[in-house]
This record gives C-alpha cells, sequence and structure tokens, in this order.
C-alpha cells in the first residue's frame, strides 16, 4: 500500500457546481504492525477539494482487498474513502490498483454536503 498513488475522482451524485471529474495523487505509507495507512494527497479540478492528509481514526481498516480511511482537506472538508469486497467497489487489487468511493463527510459548504466520488487509482 505504501508509495506514490494517482489516478481520477468522478462525482456520481450531490454533485457541486462546476467540473466533475479530476485527478487525485497520494503518498501514503502502510505501518505493517498496525495496518494504519497514512500520507497526504492533493486534488485538482474538483471543487471542494485541495490537498490534505490521511487520517486514520478508530473505523479505518486495511484487510486483504478492504480498505477504508478518511481525509481531512486543508479546507476544512473531510471525505471517508472505501473500497472492497461488499458492493462499494473493487477495493485492493493484486494489479496495484484501487477502486472506490470516496463520501464528503463534513463540509464547509452546505452547497457541496454529500457529495459522492468514485475514485481510480493506481500505484
Amino acid at each position: 500500500m505504501s508509495g506514490a498513488w494517482t489516478g481520477t475522482l468522478s462525482c456520481t451524485a450531490n454533485c457541486p457546481t462546476g467540473s466533475t471529474s479530476g485527478t487525485i495523487s497520494l503518498a501514503i505509507t502502510q505501518n505493517d504492525s498496525t495496518g494504519a495507512v497514512t500520507g497526504t494527497y492533493t486534488v485538482s479540478g474538483l471543487p471542494g477539494f485541495s490537498s490534505g492528509t490521511l487520517a486514520p481514526d478508530s473505523s479505518s481498516v486495511l484487510s486483504g482487498a478492504f480498505w477504508q480511511d478518511h481525509l481531512v482537506d486543508q479546507n476544512g472538508n473531510t471525505f471517508e474513502v472505501a473500497g472492497g469486497p461488499g458492493g462499494i467497489g473493487a477495493g485492493l487489487g493484486l494489479d496495484r490498483t484501487f477502486n472506490g468511493q470516496m463520501l464528503l463527510q463534513q463540509s464547509n459548504n452546505p452547497s457541496i454536503s454529500g457529495s459522492t466520488y468514485t475514485v481510480a487509482i493506481s500505484h
């Protein structure tokens, strides 16, 4: 899981005004003892995103093909990324890809509340 990941984000529900797709770059590290995934990210081309950190909490999980984590944007928005068995995308693949969803959890802008995105990244 550790390393540089890049890919796309595409809004699929409750999209804010403006572009509905953009790019994401992540620099992440996995703690092999705890499974915690931490790091930084940058998003280009989508309203409501800029850059920030991965902020594991009690609901963060990395297990097999399933990954769930929280992202805290420098603009104050928080997002949850998740994917894996259970119908929210394929999750982590043996081909060094991740496919899942990203949900806006908390926004400082009510007009983008509840936005849902598909995320497809590779390493």
